[in-house]
């Protein structure tokens, strides 16, 4: 049978390179719903309007299939990210709440004119070591009495409501269902740790997190990092894990704006590659440079400092030019600027997904 292919290549090649590199378990999650319930391991081959076609198995006798997308009207970005979430759901998952973490504010300071440094204390132990490390925050603040684990009656009328959700997204208007599908995301935020301690020196594990909140105007975010205060109470309900295993070996390119740069400036302390990187700060003031100072760099680093504009994109792409040599990127900015620059990795520099990592962490609002 032949399946319509997706028009935009550049667009289901990033779909197809982010799922199977950032979330693995997702797709096995889709293999185990609606192909193989025994499967040990699956991958996304190629994406067709009518479907995910996937590999399961990873030796001779691993086996290819479609897997039908299930709404109506809906982008293929729209389909897979439905198809990730109504399998998570099927599987007995909790969207939205995968790891309740609950943290004691310690102190606040400013780490750059705009940089809101936040110091937790975690009820659980945290990551050593890990640059791009990220705790998915509710944007408020807890009474104690609400840090009680969620019980199984909260647990199982948690999973009725998603899947009450996920039967009426597929019999809504696609407006409708983007709406519905924000809401569910209203004052939660992913932050990254910049790093990770032990508040005592004979602690079994690191339970004290520095937390970088970039702060921009009057968005939820920032009014939220700006106004806590000691002894505040905050809940995380997910982590995220960054891939930076392939800086480790030949010349990387380091890209970070304001909400990235906590990631670089781990990267940087913890540098074992004996080549030096490249890196690229990016700030709308230029103030905030200092968050990345000259002394964090490792031996012969090429540092470039450059304003967040108009024209980032096309200054980044022109840099990147001369540079005779890269073998691996990582890079966090705005998802319209991650998108050209990836675009040039993958199709000038010929880097492949596991080694051309550049992301969108936020997104530009279009003018009305």
């Amino acid at each position: 049978m032949s399946y319509t292919p997706i028009s935009d290549i550049e667009l289901k090649t990033d779909i197809i390179e982010h799922i199977n590199e950032d979330h693995p378990d997702a797709v096995l999650d889709i293999v185990r719903t609606y192909a193989d319930v025994q499967a040990e391991s699956a991958e996304i081959v190629d994406l067709f309007q009518e479907g995910a076609w996937v590999r399961i198995g990873a030796d001779a006798a691993a086996q290819e299939t479609l897997i039908p997308f299930l709404l109506q009207d809906a982008g293929i970005d729209e389909q897979i990210h439905y198809l990730v979430f109504h399998a998570a759901v099927k599987q007995g998952k909790l969207i939205g709440v995968q790891k309740n973490q609950f943290f004691t504010v310690l102190a606040t300071e400013k780490a750059s004119p705009n940089m809101q440094r936040l110091i937790l204390q975690s009820a659980a132990a945290l990551p050593e070591n890990e640059p791009g490390y990220a705790l998915y925050f509710m944007l408020k603040k807890l009474e104690h009495k609400n840090t009680a684990s969620t019980g199984h009656r909260s647990k199982y009328y948690t999973r009725w409501k998603n899947l009450l959700i996920m039967w009426w997204i597929r019999r809504i208007s696609s407006q409708r269902r983007h709406k519905l599908v924000q809401s569910m995301y209203q004052g939660m935020r992913y932050y990254t740790v910049r790093e990770t301690r032990k508040s005592q020196a004979d602690n079994p594990y690191h339970d004290i997190a520095v937390v970088d909140v970039f702060l921009h105007g009057d968005t939820q975010g920032s009014l939220w990092a700006a106004s806590l205060q000691k002894g505040d109470l905050l809940r995380s309900t997910a982590d995220y894990h960054e891939h930076t295993d392939h800086l480790q070996t030949g010349k990387s390119v380091l890209i970070a704006d304001e909400t990235a740069l906590p990631t670089v400036a781990a990267l940087l302390q913890q540098w074992k590659n004996p080549v030096a990187p490249i890196v690229i700060s990016i700030t709308s003031s230029g103030q905030d440079q200092i968050y990345l100072p000259d002394s964090l760099m490792p031996a012969a680093t090429a540092l470039h400092r450059m304003d967040n504009d108009e024209q980032l994109a096309d200054k980044i792409i022109r840099l990147l030019h001369d540079i005779p040599e890269i073998d691996a990127v990582w890079g966090a900015c705005e998802t319209e600027v991650a998108t050209k620059i990836r675009k040039f990795f993958r199709n000038e520099r010929h880097l492949g997904g596991k080694q051309n990592r550049v992301k969108g962490y936020w997104r530009k609002e279009k003018e009305k």
